[in-house]
């Protein structure tokens, strides 16, 4: 589960979260975060949301020299960790990192907060590893809502997240939402119909592959052509006082 959507329990387990992770699946989660990473090597402003202790985007700057990322989690804790990877990986200046809840920060209620992109530009690409499985549908549903205004038509989303095709997978992604729960404070319970969100923002499936017999599934969606939300779609309103989030100096 991912160490982001507003959980600050995941300050508890940052330092161990990446143990934790192999003891589980040894490799297997990484593997799903890097599996679509072709299509993101010719990105210029990546928005990476609730990447935790920050392997993966510390992969993504290695391997796509030119990118310049905004790393979003809830965790200052693990804020902490992504900062210090990047900087032994000598990137730094191509990071900002910020402190807060991705939900209250870019859903579809909560005023656009400055992204320091460059001036004029918006994202072209968006990806989030195991974070939707920790929001309420209600959450997905204001997330997805609020980050089409910010990224340019055709931009791909990469997801990865838990699947639940068949018995077995059902019992492990209920072990680990219990887990959670005890370990993080995690209120949410079952994976939310983030592909239904989705699509009624009119993003469209492009990519798709499943791992470690179907517990585990990458996936890219597509930015709609056109920058305004198809009809009957739910439309962002920006009319929320939260508060600006608040730049992390890097380590």
């Amino acid at each position: 589960m991912a160490p982001d959507a507003g959980k600050a329990g995941f300050d508890r387990v940052a330092r161990l979260y990446s143990w934790l992770e192999y003891l589980a699946f040894g490799r297997q989660l990484e593997r799903c975060r890097s599996a679509q990473m072709p299509s993101m090597l010719h990105a210029r402003h990546a928005l990476v949301l609730g990447d935790g202790d920050g392997r993966f985007t510390t992969q993504l700057l290695r391997r796509n020299p030119t990118v310049h990322v905004v790393a979003i989690d809830a965790s200052p804790a693990m804020l902490a960790l992504l900062a210090a990877r990047v900087q032994r990986a000598g990137a730094s200046a191509r990071v900002t990192l910020l402190a807060g809840d991705v939900v209250a920060l870019l859903g579809s209620t909560s005023p656009p907060p400055p992204l320091h992109c460059a001036p004029g530009d918006r994202f072209d690409l968006l990806v989030s590893h195991f974070l939707l499985d920790c929001l309420s549908p209600d959450e997905v549903t204001s997330l997805v809502a609020g980050v089409l205004p910010l990224v340019v038509p055709g931009t791909p989303w990469v997801i990865s997240e838990f699947a639940t095709p068949s018995p077995w997978t059902r019992l492990v992604v209920h072990v680990l939402y219990r887990s959670f729960r005890l370990l993080a404070s995690l209120r949410v319970q079952r994976i939310p119909p983030y592909q239904q969100a989705l699509r009624q923002q009119g993003f469209v499936p492009a990519a798709h592959r499943r791992l470690l017999g179907g517990l585990l599934c990458s996936s890219v969606w597509l930015a709609p052509a056109a920058s305004s939300p198809p009809l009957g779609a739910v439309q962002p309103t920006r009319q929320s006082n939260h508060p600006v989030p608040r730049p992390l100096p890097h380590a």
